[in-house]
């Protein structure tokens, strides 16, 4: 899977909190059991656009390429923060979305985004600073296996969807708290998307309609370990209808081969 440089305070995919910050999530420490509970303040989907994706002959026709979501994560006093980091083997926050159509729910990809950034103050002095936001992108299958299947002039396997939405609805939840405990710890076997200066992309399949929510849990990259329960964000993403559309010029496409495959088949005339 593939992994927008976006200026200002947005660096990397992710934005940081600034000092001005005022809703700070409760953090709790019980030294008895070894856990720490967090009840999150603001932690939701925030924003969704669709993406246009360019195709036909000269790129001059549309389609949907999928949609870009904005999830805002919990954010702590400075003392709790660095309580955090320190006190347990946390650099991440896991990010798990689900999609629910009428067959069912599916979870469509795990995706790792840090919980800080780190600016030089001096030569061996480091500043960290908590990540405020993250992005996601959702996309038809098409456009998933390379950037290849991204800048091909017609899509593969035949999509030519347009999207109707998506939408944002808001959905309070009842307060749930993160608790970081070694009852919850455990490894996580499933293939988890290392963070890029892109954001990530997940498959949504074939066909996007359906609701999408996220989760999110504390993360120990390195050791590819979950650290507290999964706690699931405000709001959901929602595409009721998607139609087609045709794309002149691409009737009979076929997928071309790749350049290494047609070099290594290529043979001299003698």
């Amino acid at each position: 899977m593939r992994k927008l440089v976006l200026l200002s305070l947005i660096t990397f995919g992710v934005e940081m909190i600034t000092s001005c910050t005022k809703e700070y999530s409760s953090y709790q420490q019980d030294p008895k059991y070894g856990s720490i509970t967090i009840t999150p303040k603001n932690s939701k989907l925030t924003k969704v656009k669709q993406i246009v994706w360019k195709v036909g002959p000269l790129f001059k026709q549309s389609v949907s390429k999928g949609f870009l979501m904005e999830l805002s994560f919990p954010q702590l006093e400075n003392s709790d923060f660095k309580h955090l980091l320190s006190s347990n083997k946390i650099n991440s926050w896991l990010v798990e979305i689900e999609k629910e159509t009428i067959m069912g729910n599916e979870s469509i990809g795990f995706v790792q985004i840090p919980i800080y950034a780190t600016t030089k103050r001096a030569k061996t002095i480091y500043n960290y600073r908590q990540i405020k936001s993250g992005f996601i992108r959702v996309l038809y299958h098409a456009a998933i296996p390379s950037s290849r299947f991204e800048n091909f002039q017609c899509p593969a396997f035949g999509h030519d969807y347009i999207l109707k939405g998506p939408e944002m609805i808001e959905k309070k939840r009842p307060t749930e708290k993160l608790v970081v405990s070694p009852v919850y710890e455990r490894e996580l076997t499933q293939t988890v998307e290392p963070f890029s200066l892109v954001p990530i992309a997940l498959s949504g399949g074939t066909t996007l309609t359906g609701k999408y929510i996220a989760k999110i849990a504390l993360y120990d990259g390195p050791n590819k370990t979950i650290r507290s329960n999964f706690l699931q964000l405000e709001n959901e993403i929602v595409i009721n209808k998607e139609s087609h559309k045709k794309i002149t010029g691409c009737e009979n496409f076929e997928i071309p081969p790749k350049p290494e495959e047609i070099k290594k088949n290529f043979k001299w005339q003698k």
